[in-house]
């Protein structure tokens, strides 16, 4: 839709609900077409959130799709970054970081909510290109959380908590010789994980007065939390 439209907005404001609303008719219309029918279904409607099944040629497929705007070129003043005096990332990677400017997420009827992707995708790339081995403990963590911490598809500790923790971690731990030898860079993230879940605190990392873990399941955090402890204990039978 054009976004100054009176289909999309209420006295020039862009309501999150009216998004919502061409968004589903939208998806409704590209599932009847005969190229996705019988295909997509869709499981259910939280809110703005939808989620789907999707069946491809190899695998059944869960998503979920969330109507968003994105804003290129701006940064929202809400996300107070980079930090002062901080060392990590350096000032031009910032710089082309908030380049990427922000999408605004339809979360309710009347309230957006900032996200980040294209920036934090960025802050991503060429993160080891010291030779460090940032993104191999990223991905061992992810693993460990999939298989043995909180498995199934809707878990207590997300990619993205997760991806979170090793942004605030790269920004405490600077240095390209703080993240040589893997075994202690991950043991560190662990242990950060395992703090961030005993507090049930995690920090937005671009809007850092944002909790990722407000609305968390308390019970599952505290099975979490038993779990990554079970694994500090002993981690040589998890790692190898």
């Amino acid at each position: 839709p054009e976004w100054h439209q009176p289909d999309v907005t209420i006295e020039g404001d862009i309501v999150p609900s009216k998004v919502n609303g061409i968004f589903k008719v939208l998806l409704e219309n590209t599932i009847q077409s005969s190229k996705f029918q019988g295909k997509v279904n869709v499981l259910e409607c939280v809110g703005p959130t939808i989620r789907l099944a999707v069946e491809t040629t190899e695998q059944h497929v869960e998503a979920e799709l969330v109507p968003a705007i994105e804003i290129t070129n701006h940064w929202p003043k809400k996300a107070r970054w980079p930090r002062f005096l901080k060392r990590w990332p350096s000032k031009a990677k910032a710089r082309t970081v908030k380049s990427f400017g922000f999408n605004l997420l339809a979360r309710s009827n009347y309230h957006w909510q900032l996200s980040f992707p294209r920036a934090e995708q960025e802050l991503l790339e060429d993160m080891d290109e010291d030779g460090g081995c940032r993104l191999k403990c990223l991905q061992v963590i992810r693993k460990l959380k999939e298989d043995h911490w909180c498995p199934g598809n809707k878990p207590v500790i997300t990619s993205y908590h997760l991806q979170t923790l090793l942004f605030w971690t790269c920004e405490k731990y600077p240095r390209p010789k703080d993240w040589k030898r893997f075994q202690k860079s991950f043991l560190r993230l662990v242990k950060k994980l395992q703090k961030c879940v005993l507090q049930r605190y995690l920090r937005h990392y671009f809007v850092k007065s944002y909790n990722l873990l407000k609305y968390a399941n308390t019970n599952e955090l505290d099975i979490t939390s038993q779990k990554i402890n079970n694994f500090l204990m002993n981690p040589g039978v998890f790692v190898h």
